[in-house]
């Protein structure tokens, strides 16, 4: 059993994390599976000021970068595509979530 905050370490030396909000166990599974819950970060570069995302189908989180946004969408990824094809894209970068992205999802 490791207890840490740094959630890199945890990622590399474990293969079964327990997440505790409040001093409540809220959830115990693999990394695979806690990836699998269905979210991907989508880091997007424009060439401009990025517009909301509120009320796109799908999109849980975004975060304003200096030349784009980050955005985090929960199952299929189509009403973000089509937002985007309107929009003058320089970059659009897909990543799985971190531990660290998965742990902060639950707070």
């Amino acid at each position: 059993m490791l207890s840490s905050h740094i959630l890199d370490e945890v990622e590399d030396l474990c293969h079964r994390v327990a997440i505790l909000r409040e001093g409540r166990l809220i959830e115990v599974a693999t990394l695979d599976q806690l990836q699998e819950l269905g979210t991907t970060v989508f880091d997007i570069d424009l060439d401009g000021v990025a517009p909301s995302f509120d009320g796109v189908d799908g999109v849980v989180q975004v975060e304003a970068r200096g030349d784009g946004v980050s955005i985090t969408v929960k199952g299929l990824p189509a009403p973000l595509l089509q937002v985007l094809a309107t929009l003058p894209v320089l970059h659009v970068r897909t990543h799985t979530p971190s531990l660290e992205e998965i742990f902060l999802s639950y707070y």
